[in-house]
């Protein structure tokens, strides 16, 4: 059997070949009715009449779509999903499948400990701490990175990201439940809500008390406490003020000590 090869340059006619979306990974695998899920991979194009996502056979609808963009989609579980491989289709074709197992209705219960996903991680929690971070000046009053720029490229932001574009996403599939130090969001936008801050920003309901500890409070300032009782009845409301509608992730900083509430609900 001969076989003959030809190389060379066209005249440019041949119409170009769109590829179908691949996925890379769905991160957490394993959620609840009304969660957030992310699905990462690449050729999803931009969101259109012909885009969808779909676990086994039911699709999502496009209110359960949060954001669309050419490498990540960002939807909360639809109640319809049974469980199954998520793939996304776009004008192109369909894309590879990759487990997901949905983990109840919403809303989740709390107890639920890990990802209900078989492998050699099952049931262990894990705590990456990717890179550094960035760190409060108060000589300046800004947040910098403990890193400086090398070549283009700040260690505090790349390493997040390769904990959470794969490590995370890999141990995740393999049954483990991952707590990450840093922030699991490429969400540029950061606005801080503090107690001291007046107006709409911060209100309180029930008898709070200052803080007897001075400076012990975020970046310096002081804090507020209560007095805890089995019926409740004192409240504290952070409002941030936020730029555009969108995804934002939520820390939460107060004073640690031997003698705080475990009960203190958020």
């Amino acid at each position: 059997m001969s076989v003959a090869l030809g190389f060379g340059c066209g005249n440019g006619d041949s119409p170009a070949v769109a590829l179908a979306p691949a996925l890379a990974s769905v991160s957490p695998p394993a959620a609840c009715a009304g969660e957030v899920i992310l699905i990462s991979g690449v050729r999803f194009g931009a969101e259109s009449a012909q885009s969808q996502v779909q676990c086994g056979t039911v699709p999502a609808s496009d209110d359960d779509v949060l954001s669309w963009t050419d490498v990540e989609i960002m939807l909360c579980v639809p109640p319809g999903w049974a469980g199954g491989g998520i793939s996304v289709t776009t004008a192109a074709g369909r894309s590879n499948a990759l487990p997901f197992t949905l983990l109840g209705p919403s809303p989740c219960p709390p107890e639920r400990a890990s990802p209900a996903k078989a492998g050699a991680l099952s049931g262990a929690n894990i705590v990456v701490s990717p890179g550094h971070g960035y760190v409060y000046s108060a000589a300046t009053g800004t947040w910098t990175t403990q890193r400086s720029e090398v070549y283009g490229l700040i260690e505090d932001v790349h390493t997040n990201e390769i904990a959470m574009d794969f490590l995370i996403p890999m141990l995740e599939s393999a049954g483990a439940r991952v707590f990450s130090c840093r922030e699991r969001s490429r969400q540029a936008a950061e606005i801080i809500v503090d107690d001291a801050d007046s107006g709409p920003s911060y209100a309180e309901t029930g008898s709070w008390n200052a803080g007897q500890a001075a400076g012990a409070g975020f970046a310096g300032g002081g804090y507020r406490w209560a007095d805890t009782s089995p019926e409740g009845g004192c409240t504290a409301t952070w409002t941030p003020d936020l730029p555009a509608d969108g995804l934002y992730p939520v820390w939460v900083w107060y004073l640690a000590g031997s003698n705080r509430s475990s009960s203190a609900l958020y």
